[in-house]
């Protein structure tokens, strides 16, 4: 077997071919189309919440697709199946160009999205945790997973002159273009395992085998019976709506509650942004060095305590709190990236990976589209943020009894 001290272990060729899928496949369409919703209603003569259907279809077909995924992806194998989504994409987003009408673009975005699911934390995750062993999966996740903040932050300033210069039309070429970029990627580092490169496993105890760890756990249908899996499912679900409850509130609460300018106000989301970034990075290292069950209770308080500090600006009318919101909920988000296919990989081991971790994607996505409206729901009635913080923070702090309890399950047949 090739040892891994001789030259770049290839595995790390992966995680940046990840770290490119996940800045010009995933992030742009995912993260940017909120930039095509004005230009598109004014074309169409519609209004700005019609457009937005885009996105909503967009985020159930791939919410949809997601536990699929991990099903077909463990069948008929990662690089053939991320290589033809990433077609798909392609050929979706040039649709969405051309189209002269909006129900076409509705029909393309359906099914960009269940395109997405094929190339985005589903498949990353599964080559992540088949490449890299335990004491190095933090990293390589955290790497491979930077790719969408950074993407999105590379991508904007173009997309806009695209869209203000020449037309959002355009806007939709140039993401079919960036899908395109990743199909040579995908097909020259995609290898299967590192068993297949005569490669020992990086993070691997010494004495490992060269194929890594052997298939154990659960498949999916036993995960869907386990009390344990519907913790971690629950638990996520909660991660996913708390995250979100901040990227829809926080800016009513910077300039409504605190005063601040519109300037001001977008400098601290890409505050935000950045330690998001960042964040990923030092949790990944955090959870190679002290577990992921500690990396997991770090990221999610600090999800908690950024509501916590919201209650205390909003009441005292503290401006210094907004900025420490900013870079401490910047850190808690990074938990849903970097511990979730971690902890996934932990509680239900590696037989049927795929399919567990497409489930709680799916979750996540529910938790983002949904719970939101339940924490903001007395927000119009009293015009305060107090309830919806303490609503987000107490379903924080849920997460993680959540959690940690189907850590104490684990090894235990608990079934439901």
């Amino acid at each position: 077997m090739a040892q891994n001290g001789k030259g770049i272990y290839f595995g790390w060729y992966i995680v940046l071919t990840c770290f490119l899928l996940m800045a010009l496949a995933y992030a742009p369409s995912t993260t940017l189309v909120g930039q095509f919703l004005v230009p598109m209603a004014t074309d169409f003569d519609i209004s700005v919440t019609v457009s937005s259907t885009i996105v909503t279809i967009g985020m159930l077909a791939a919410m949809i697709a997601s536990p699929i995924a991990g099903k077909l992806l463990t069948k008929y194998g990662i690089r053939k199946l991320v290589v033809a989504m990433l077609l798909i994409s392609a050929v979706s987003n040039a649709g969405m160009c051309f189209a002269p009408k909006f129900v076409l673009i509705n029909i393309f975005a359906a099914f960009r999205g269940v395109a997405l699911a094929f190339v985005g934390m589903v498949p990353i995750s599964m080559m992540v945790m088949t490449w890299f062993g335990k004491s190095a999966q933090g990293r390589a996740m955290a790497f491979a997973t930077i790719g969408s903040g950074i993407g999105a932050m590379a991508v904007s300033p173009l997309l806009a002159v695209i869209i203000a210069d020449i037309s959002w039309r355009y806007g939709y070429l140039l993401f079919a273009v960036l899908s395109l970029i990743c199909v040579p990627l995908v097909m020259a580092t995609f290898a299967p395992s590192p068993a297949a490169k005569g490669l020992t496993r990086l993070g691997d105890d010494p004495g490992a085998q060269a194929s890594g760890a052997p298939l154990t756990g659960m498949t999916g249908g036993e995960a869907m019976k386990s009390g344990m899996f519907w913790m971690v499912l629950l638990g996520f679900i909660f991660v996913s709506g708390v995250c979100q409850t901040w990227v829809n509130n926080a800016p009513g609460f910077y300039s409504g509650k605190l005063g601040l300018t519109a300037i001001m106000v977008g400098t601290l989301i890409a505050v935000t942004a950045l330690t998001l970034t960042l964040g990923k990075i030092g949790l990944g290292i955090f959870c190679d060095k002290f577990g992921v069950k500690l990396g997991f209770l770090v990221s999610v308080a600090c999800l908690g305590v950024t509501y916590a500090l919201g209650i205390v600006g909003e009441v005292g009318v503290v401006v210094s709190m907004g900025v420490v919101c900013a870079v401490v909920m910047g850190l808690g988000q990074s938990s849903l990236n970097i511990t979730m296919p971690l902890v996934v990989n932990q509680i239900c081991g590696n037989k049927d990976y795929g399919v567990c971790m497409g489930y709680v994607q799916a979750g996540t996505a529910i938790g983002a589209g949904f719970l939101p409206l339940g924490t903001t729901i007395f927000l119009d009635q009293t015009g305060n943020y107090a309830t919806t913080f303490v609503i987000a923070g107490a379903l924080a702090v849920a997460a993680i009894g959540l959690i940690f309890g189907a850590y104490a399950l684990h090894g235990k047949k608990v079934t439901i």
